[in-house]
């Protein structure tokens, strides 16, 4: 990050071993790109396996609201290792 920028970042909790909840997104991020890059990881490419097993959203008409099951636990350490909000 260049000196005297900003980091925008979205909120995300950790819920259990292989879980996280997203109720924010970062600034200029649309759930509609979101959850485009969502089934991405849950599908897998040819350069990139799955790692998320399961996404559930739960929005209002105000709020953003997923809720994020990685393959396992061992996916959940690289998460937190690389930052969550990464």
């Amino acid at each position: 990050m260049p000196e005297g920028g900003y980091k925008l970042t979205g909120i995300i909790k950790k819920i259990d071993a292989v879980t996280v909840e997203i109720t924010e997104l970062p600034l200029r991020s649309w759930v509609q790109s979101f959850k485009e890059q969502l089934d991405v990881w849950f599908t897998g490419t040819d350069e990139t396996p799955a790692w998320i097993s399961d996404y559930k959203e739960r929005h209002t008409d105000t709020k953003v609201h997923f809720i994020i099951t990685l393959i396992s636990a061992a996916e959940m350490n690289k998460a937190e290792a690389e930052g969550l909000e990464n």
